[in-house]
Parts: C-alpha cells; sequence; structure tokens
C-alpha cells in the first residue's frame, strides 16, 4: 500500500517539471539568499558591539564597560 502510493508520487512528480524544479529550486535559492544576507553579520563584533556601548552610554552609567576608544568618542 504505502510501496504503491510512493511509486505513483514519483510518476506524477517526474509528469510536472515545473513541481520538480519548485521541489529542487526553491530551497536551493533560499540557501544562498539567506547565507548572502547574513554574511556581514558574520566577523564584525567589535563594530556593533561599539554601536550598543554609543547607545547605552548617554542614558546610563554603562560607560565603565565600554572600551576608551569609544569612550574618547562618546
Amino acid at each position: 500500500m504505502l510501496f504503491s502510493s510512493v511509486i505513483k508520487e514519483f510518476k506524477l512528480l517526474l509528469r510536472d517539471l515545473h513541481g520538480l524544479a519548485v521541489l529542487f529550486v526553491m530551497p536551493i535559492l533560499f540557501v544562498l539568499i539567506m547565507s548572502a544576507a547574513l554574511s556581514d553579520s558574520q566577523g564584525k563584533p567589535a563594530r556593533d558591539a561599539q554601536k550598543s556601548c554609543w547607545r547605552a552610554a548617554p542614558t546610563a552609567g554603562l560607560m565603565k564597560t565600554c572600551s576608551p576608544r569609544s569612550k574618547a568618542k562618546g
């Protein structure tokens, strides 16, 4: 019963080239787009830390946790 359903689905999928393309192309495109979008967020933690230090400094006494370089700018 299960085997015949699997065979039937494969036959239907082989006839439907658009469905076959969507089945394989869409996940590949998703991975490529997401990796390109997230590639900038990796490897620049110092810049992000400096921005958060700059934002936190005027409202609270968090300048103690910031680096000396960011104290001179802030």
